[in-house]
């Protein structure tokens, strides 16, 4: 199991996500991306599409 650490968008708080839970990642227009998770629940963090998707790159390498 894989665990990252992000910041959310609105209040800067610290958040923690399980790799495998991750749905898809949805660049925000403006600011960050949103994560969505298997659950159908979203988060909005301030970490660019490209490094959460560099992070579930890296976790599906470890799981091959």
């Amino acid at each position: 199991m894989k665990i990252n650490s992000y910041t959310t968008f609105n209040n800067s708080a610290s958040t923690t996500v399980i790799m495998n839970s991750v749905s898809h990642v949805i660049a925000d227009k403006e600011n960050g991306s949103w994560i969505w998770f298997i659950s159908g629940k979203c988060i909005h963090v301030v970490e660019t599409l490209q490094e959460v998707t560099d992070d579930l790159n890296d976790y599906y390498d470890t799981v091959k």
